[in-house]
């Protein structure tokens, strides 16, 4: 086995990367009550803040939309 075999797997390694990102990206959003929870074992009483702060936005201005092609939602 040479470079021609670990050029072989990083490509494959690659294909296989993008695809699952593909497959992800085409999952609709978390919802909002647990984005916090599904990083964070534990909330600290500043992350129970900013939880409540954007929930709190999202009351205000409706359905989050995707503004951004370089942050998609």
């Amino acid at each position: 086995m040479g470079w021609d075999h670990e050029d072989s797997l990083r490509e494959e390694v690659k294909d296989h990367l993008i695809e699952a990102v593909e497959d992800v990206e085409k999952m609709p959003p978390p919802e909002l009550e647990t984005l916090f929870e599904d990083v964070y074992a534990e909330l600290t009483p500043q992350l129970k803040k900013q939880k409540q702060a954007l929930i709190a936005e999202r009351e205000l201005r409706g359905k989050f939309e995707n503004t951004s092609e370089a942050f998609p939602l």
